[in-house]
């Protein structure tokens, strides 16, 4: 289970997970991080609503909720 994200490291503000929901050029969705786990298989990228940044753990966006907010969480304080 997924205990949350750390906050935009640009602007501070809490960030959303957001999720794409089809193909071609589909709408996005947020995704309630409290409630993914392993098996989740939603395509997703972490976005900050203030400051507008977005941020996909790998460059083909094809990240899952568990991969990405692990990889969120875990980088490195500068």
């Amino acid at each position: 289970m997924v205990k949350g994200l750390k906050p935009c490291p640009f602007c501070g503000e809490n960030v959303k997970l957001m999720a794409i929901a089809g193909a071609p050029y589909p709408p996005t969705y947020e995704v309630d991080v409290s409630a993914i786990d392993k098996q989740s298989d939603d395509i997703c990228f972490v976005y900050c609503p203030e400051c507008r940044t977005s941020w996909h753990k790998e460059a083909r966006i094809e990240s899952f909720p568990a991969d990405t907010t692990e990889a969120w969480n875990r980088r490195v304080k500068v």
